[in-house]
């Protein structure tokens, strides 16, 4: 068997990307596409392996995730997935830094000519849950980490104005579970190196008495945590910007879970209107809740009802592990030929 390698960071190295427990125990469902990638490859008798498994000279390509890494070479045969948005990960946006990359698969619809940049979609295995009203126990949720960005576009700061609103408001009806609540983050240079060290940060938020009381540390599982809710916001990391559709809202759908969106500019070329709630919509987050608070439990069972038909649809393969697997495969393979 051929050995072809995929260049990833520490954490999903010894193979880990490619383990299905760790999938669900630790990455939520991220590592399906890498699972299934793998499998592909095998039907054509080729050994996908993280690169700290195989020596440089035997392989037949190399798939690198996202720009922290770069080939030296355009010799060899080079693929690039990006993954993190341009307020993440700036690097991943620089022409110069794809000219060693032979094909480019992209969630950016901007950028994709299907000669060079080739369009996949953040994906996942389909596994809707046929839930109702009754079903759930709590209202307002979010998932997610406490960061910051200073990119004109980024995302972070209406998620925060989510928390200090629910804060002032209805701290009740709102859960917040992720990293770095109970943190100060320091958002100027030089002082941003304190955020390395998390116990800096919690005796910072202690001192200016910074307290979510709805901040729940710990998350095993987002499913089991988001099938208890109906609505959660879901707001990507950037907005402005065509086709990055993260796990976010397919976390929801897969959970049972009403989306309130904000992120892709184009979200209504992939995924139903009637499905999530769109932020977009409204001229003022008081606005959205007055028309959120309002809705009865018809309405929501409706939304319910709508992303249970989409995610058992044809429509929603495009959110598919092994679609987006064999689409990235077979363009790979063509090179080989």
């Amino acid at each position: 068997m051929e050995i072809a390698k995929i260049v990833v960071e520490d954490y999903y190295q010894k193979g880990k990307i490619f383990s299905s427990d760790l999938n669900y125990s630790f990455f939520d469902g991220r590592l399906s596409k890498y699972i299934e990638l793998k499998k592909y490859f095998t039907k054509f008798n080729i050994d996908l392996v993280t690169q700290d498994q195989t020596n440089y000279k035997d392989c037949k390509f190399s798939i690198y995730l996202d720009t922290y890494l770069l080939p030296n070479s355009s010799e060899e045969l080079n693929y690039l997935i990006i993954l993190e948005p341009p307020s993440v990960l700036p690097s991943n946006f620089i022409v110069e830094n794809h000219s060693n990359f032979k094909k480019i698969f992209t969630w950016d619809d901007s950028m994709v000519d299907n000669s060079k940049y080739f369009k996949f979609n953040f994906s996942f295995y389909r596994e809707p849950l046929k839930l109702c009203f009754s079903d759930k126990k709590k209202r307002f949720v979010m998932i997610a980490k406490n960061k910051f960005s200073f990119h004109e576009n980024e995302l972070y700061t209406k998620r925060v104005e989510i928390i200090n609103w629910f804060n002032l408001k209805q701290p009740e009806e709102f859960d917040l579970y992720g990293v770095g609540w109970d943190q100060f983050i320091f958002k100027k240079y030089p002082f941003t190196f304190f955020n390395r060290f998390p116990f800096f940060g919690t005796q910072i938020n202690s001192i200016l008495g910074i307290k979510y009381p709805f901040f729940i540390k710990g998350l095993n599982s987002k499913f089991d945590v988001l099938s208890k809710y109906i609505f959660c916001f879901c707001y990507e990391n950037i907005g402005e910007i065509d086709g990055y559709i993260t796990e976010k809202i397919i976390d929801c759908f897969n959970s049972g879970t009403i989306p309130i969106y904000l992120g892709a500019r184009n979200i209504k070329d992939f995924i139903p209107a009637n499905t999530f709630i769109d932020v977009r919509e409204f001229t003022s987050f008081n606005e959205m809740m007055i028309f959120v608070d309002g809705l009865d439990e018809n309405s929501i069972n409706n939304y319910l009802d709508n992303i249970f038909t989409f995610m058992s649809s044809n429509k929603s393969l495009v959110f598919d592990a092994k679609y987006n697997a064999k689409l990235i495969a077979d363009e790979i393979l063509m090179d080989l030929k």
